[in-house]
């Protein structure tokens, strides 16, 4: 695997892969896959999609991609889940869930327009403004959730219960949950932008110990995090660039 993007400032990742093969996972982030050659598979709970060229995967949508062959590139984006439904729609594909496309022509027209409005469109901008400072405040602080709750809801001036019930409303996943998220973001960028072991990243974000890291790791992405970001398989450009 090759790291293009990593900028959790932005929200903005991208990877390139001839390998994916992942099981049901799910995470709060839009992702979008195209096959520059080759094609792969996408399975959700409800339904298993062959010979897909393109696919446009909600945020917290349930699913696994399956691809022995294929040079894939995967583009991931925080926050931006409406604005990019709203794309897809106006191109014609579903715009809820999973949208596919199985045109090679379609798929590549796809994927620039989507990488043109990644450019442009800041990040959480349909969020109320103090889901929009908690989720600024976690990525600088990656606390324990109890205490963290506590300081967010008395920064924003709001309940614990009601802002909670805020924050899930518009990201989709519960507060804890999304702590767990920042960590493994933390720990990726730790791994891919500084000479730092897999597992020293892992108890430098947060984590208690390997176990914890592994099952986080794998109910989200859905591959366990050796085969992901071992030494052997992760390429880093000598720079990685800030944006897409």
């Amino acid at each position: 695997m090759t790291v293009l993007c990593f900028d959790t400032q932005q929200g903005l990742y991208q990877f390139q892969t001839t390998d994916l093969n992942t099981t049901l996972h799910s995470h709060p982030a839009t992702e979008v896959i195209v096959a520059k050659s080759g094609s792969f598979d996408v399975i959700c709970p409800d339904g298993h999609y062959s010979d897909v060229k393109f696919a446009l995967i909600g945020a917290n949508v349930v699913h696994a991609v399956v691809s022995k062959t294929a040079n894939l590139t995967i583009t991931m984006c925080e926050h931006r889940d409406v604005a990019i439904r709203r794309l897809a729609k106006l191109e014609g594909l579903t715009s809820d869930g999973i949208s596919i496309s199985t045109d090679p022509l379609q798929s590549e027209v796809l994927h620039q327009k989507i990488l043109r409005c990644l450019n442009t469109l800041a990040p959480a901008l349909a969020y109320d403004n103090r889901v929009r400072d908690s989720i600024r405040w976690i990525e600088l602080h990656r606390g324990h959730h109890g205490k963290t709750l506590a300081q967010l809801a008395s920064l924003t001036h709001l309940s614990q219960s009601r802002l909670s019930h805020l924050f899930k409303f518009h990201v989709g996943i519960s507060f804890k949950k999304y702590l767990v998220w920042s960590r493994l973001k933390n720990c990726m960028s730790l791994h891919v932008r500084q000479p730092a072991l897999l597992m020293d990243a892992s108890f430098a974000s947060g984590f208690y110990d390997q176990a914890h890291f592994t099952r986080a790791f794998k109910k989200m992405l859905g591959v366990p995090p050796t085969k992901a970001y071992s030494s052997r398989s992760v390429q880093v450009p000598n720079k990685l660039p800030p944006y897409l």
